[in-house]
């Protein structure tokens, strides 16, 4: 899915075609934590473009609030983590051929429909004055100066969309109802972020070739589940758990046997009880944290605490989760093998 901020008519037009396919590539490998796993010579490959223009839109990004770069690591701020959340469906047209052919300022036309929701049944009607710098409206959405554009626009954009011009009110209108039938009923692109994250450790440890597709989608499925319930303490204890499961010597029998996603499981078990301590001691500290920057003045002080109370809340959850597993007491019933953290590995 793509963040609907993407299609925002007030920032996408200034955006050139190839900043447009920049953020759908982004949007389709994210991982959920944010986690752009593509290096600058596997976008430029992906873009057909160079490395110098991939690191131009990085840095845009970073200072539209878009991207985040954290040492060598891009994340992308602008994800959809819920699908509560205003989001625009990646039809595979917008990533075609005869898309990517149109004028910048009609592929950003296609995009101002899909922000105002057309793909959901939403009507769109618009003055023809709001879509270029007339006198009414300064601020044309197409960034056109004059009107005769602006029908060269509507006619390309008709292979995409049901429109028509209209005159009411001695005014003339466009009028979008919807996506042409061959594309409205698209599904949409899968995400490869994770998957693509995956792959790379896995090539990294020379294990790409003993995981199976049925064993990385169990481990995959590991990882949602951590991620959704201890959010970023699971991605840590995930993290970790890997890295122990790609260190087991009978890592191939395993796969094997169809047993990979449940011997991860039972690490990630026993992370949970081991991991306490350290997040107990990272409650205090970020609470010595909040303190600290509550008793001082120093600018954006109040951006901090905010940081480091949702940091708290976080982790706090996480421990009140761990702890709920094991008080009372009980013996949990897993249909496994368990990992045995003296085996000789």
């Amino acid at each position: 899915m793509i963040h609907r901020d993407l299609c925002n008519p007030s920032t996408t037009k200034y955006f050139s075609a190839l900043r447009i396919q920049f953020n759908f590539l982004l949007s389709r490998y994210v991982c959920w934590d944010g986690f752009i796993p593509l290096t600058l010579s596997e976008m430029a490959e992906k873009l057909t473009c160079d490395i110098q223009s991939i690191r131009k839109f990085i840095k845009k990004g970073i200072q539209e609030g878009m991207l985040r770069l954290e040492g060598d690591r891009l994340y992308l701020i602008k994800k959809v983590e819920e699908y509560s959340q205003g989001y625009i469906k990646h039809f595979p047209f917008l990533e075609s051929t005869e898309f990517r052919s149109m004028s910048v300022h009609a592929q950003r036309f296609v995009l101002y429909t899909l922000w105002s929701g057309v793909h959901t049944g939403r009507p769109l009607k618009r003055d023809l004055s709001t879509l270029y710098h007339s006198k009414e409206e300064r601020n044309g959405v197409l960034n056109l100066y004059y009107r005769e554009p602006v029908y060269l626009v509507l006619d390309e954009v008709k292979s995409f969309l049901k429109l028509e011009v209209v005159k009411e009110r001695n005014r003339e209108m466009v009028r979008v109802t919807g996506l042409q039938d061959p594309y409205a009923f698209q599904e949409a692109l899968a995400n490869e972020g994770e998957q693509k994250l995956l792959q790379d450790i896995l090539w990294d440890h020379g294990m790409d070739e003993l995981i199976s597709a049925a064993s990385r989608e169990d481990i995959l499925k590991l990882k949602k589940h951590y991620v959704s319930s201890f959010q970023s303490v699971g991605m840590e204890l995930f993290a970790h758990a890997l890295k122990k499961l790609l260190s087991v010597h009978k890592l191939y029998e395993l796969n094997q046997q169809g047993e990979v996603g449940k011997y991860l499981r039972s690490i990630l078990v026993d992370l949970e009880q081991k991991i306490l301590p350290t997040l107990q001691r990272q409650v205090y500290y970020v609470t010595q944290a909040i303190q600290t920057m509550e008793d001082t003045l120093v600018s954006g002080a109040s951006l901090w605490i905010k940081r480091f109370e949702k940091q708290k809340q976080t982790i706090t959850q996480a421990i009140q989760k761990i702890k709920s597993k094991m008080d009372p007491p009980h013996e949990e019933k897993i249909p496994f093998v368990f990992y045995n953290w003296l085996e000789n590995v």
